[in-house]
């Protein structure tokens, strides 16, 4: 949706369960947005 809509983003490509993810999403599961201090994701 963002490269949709002109807005630039950067991918990163971190595997599920990694420390990383876990730091923003405890079940693990790797689709989450990062804006700023703010994590937005999937259940």
């Amino acid at each position: 949706m963002l490269e949709e809509l002109g807005i630039p983003y950067e991918h990163q490509n971190v595997p599920p369960h990694s420390a990383k993810v876990l730091a923003y999403n405890f079940f693990g599961k790797a689709s989450i947005l990062l804006d700023s201090d703010v994590a937005i994701r999937d259940k």
